[in-house]
């Protein structure tokens, strides 16, 4: 598991690091010696080779500004565009240290540089406003060099808390953070504007009441999961109920009992319109099926409520939750309970997980999509305070929290950017909560299982033809320490 922080946490970090006897300029040396020999093996070696540094007026730029001069000392050609004068004393020792070694410092660059890479330290992690004017410009300059750029923390005009691209931003071959990643960079919807991602050492140490977004990984899921007894049974795994299905939604229905089947689960009951039974009783032959009236009248016995996939809007839908909801037990709503939800307001119980994506969380909290997708933070915090439980909102990057933790999932593929993905995530949930799992581990469990198999289904059947049931099928095999 690796801890992801928010610019100001970060801040934070370097606060405690001044507060215990470490000096600013010897910490932006740490972080320049990175950045410097990143760049040199971006280029295979320093010698022979001309680095354009961008540098801004604050303490990114005074991380350029000090990296260029170590390039040099490296054997390298630099060449320093100054955005600004520096602002503050530590940049400004850096920039007065360069002139001394004799480095090219330019207004602009000059056009005859032919360079072989280039340097981003405009901005930083401090920046939450679109770049216009000379920022904007010489942005559009580093961008229309054509080399490879490596960026100092996050591309300038990226925002490193929401990963919005706020306008006008750098497009990095390489990205080279340091001590921790931000929430910006696993957020961030342009991953392509990162380009490759380094986390450099340079020392720090997080202060130990800070709380940090837990984001668990490929090889942390073996140890996650529930432990299964030799002499364990089907009554012994958990028992999952699906209010899901409609016709002309089967197939919805099915990858949702197939997600809990392939968690673990034991028994499986799909409560839904005698219609469908058939088709159900084909796609998902582990499960049981039963007419939704007799589910209704008589409930089977179960651990677990899952509802929504698949489960349409027409009449009478929301009193039929509303009878098998109960908000003391666990329960897993998705889909089309989540938008019965948003019209139908009320809290939720501390065992329910909801598992909205980007469009349906815009619907429960009365937003946009892109107010939602702009600040996915605010959005599942927002969630959580509305509707109580635990928020896991679906994107590339997925965020959970149950109001006390917060993590994200950094695991997956783009093979899931297809029908039936949030069914089946709804489906794992629901079956490791059978299992005994609390709400918010199994959310975070659930989202990184679904990942880890993705990326299995995208090696053998590529980024655009697997489907969600190749998906499941290698859970097993993602499962596997």
């Amino acid at each position: 598991m690796r801890h992801i922080i928010t610019p100001e946490q970060m801040r934070r970090v370097e606060q405690a690091a001044f507060d215990a006897g470490v000096l600013s300029l010897d910490l932006m040396e740490r972080a320049s010696r990175a950045v410097a020999d990143a760049l040199v093996h971006m280029l295979g070696g320093a010698a022979g080779k001309t680095v354009v540094f961008f540098c801004g007026a604050g303490n990114n730029g005074g991380d350029g500004l000090a990296a260029a001069r170590l390039f040099a000392l490296q054997g390298g050609q630099a060449h320093i565009v100054l955005m600004d004068e520096p602002s503050t004393p530590d940049a400004g020792t850096n920039l007065h240290r360069a002139k001394q070694m004799g480095l090219p410092v330019h207004e602009d660059l000059p056009p005859h540089i032919h360079a072989d890479a280039a340097v981003d330290a405009l901005f930083g992690i401090g920046l939450n406003r679109p770049l216009e004017g000379r920022a904007a410009a010489l942005v559009h300059q580093i961008n229309a060099l054509g080399v490879p750029v490596l960026a100092v923390d996050i591309p300038s005009g990226m925002d490193a808390l929401t990963g919005r691209s706020l306008g006008v931003t750098v497009r990095a071959q390489r990205t080279i953070t340091f001590h921790r990643l931000k929430t910006g960079h696993c957020l961030a919807a342009d991953q392509e504007a990162l380009g490759a991602l380094t986390v450099a050492n340079i020392g720090l140490m997080d202060p130990p009441d800070m709380q940090a977004f837990e984001a668990l990984e490929e090889g942390d899921l073996a140890t996650q999961l529930p432990v299964r007894p030799r002499a364990a049974h089907k009554g012994s795994n958990g028992r999952v109920l699906l209010y899901c299905g409609s016709l002309g939604m089967a197939g919805a229905a099915a990858m949702a009992a197939l997600g809990c089947l392939r968690a673990g689960a034991g028994l499986v009951t799909i409560a839904c319109d005698e219609r469908i039974i058939p088709v159900l009783q084909v796609l998902a032959p582990n499960a049981t099926c039963l007419p939704l009236a007799q589910a209704l009248d008589a409930p089977p016995r179960h651990d677990v409520l899952l509802a929504g996939c698949g489960l349409g809007k027409g009449p009478g839908v929301w009193q039929g939750l509303s009878r098998l909801y109960d908000a003391g037990q666990p329960a897993v709503l998705d889909a089309d309970a989540l938008n019965l939800l948003a019209q139908h307001p009320m809290r939720l119980g501390s065992r329910t997980v909801i598992t909205p994506h980007v469009g349906e969380a815009a619907r429960l909290l009365d937003q946009t999509p892109e107010q939602v997708a702009g600040d996915m933070l605010a959005a599942g915090r927002a969630l959580h305070a509305r509707y109580g439980g635990v928020s896991l909102l679906k994107s590339h990057c997925s965020m959970i929290t149950d109001g006390e933790r917060q993590g994200l999932n950094t695991v997956g593929s783009p093979v899931l950017a297809k029908g039936g993905s949030g069914d089946a995530l709804a489906g794992i949930v629901a079956g490791l909560m059978a299992q005994g799992m609390a709400a918010y581990d199994a959310a975070r469990t659930g989202a990184l299982w679904l990942g880890k198999a993705s990326l299995l289904a995208e090696q053998r059947h590529g980024v655009y033809s697997a489907l969600t049931g190749e998906v499941l099928a290698l859970m097993g095999e993602a499962a596997r320490p």
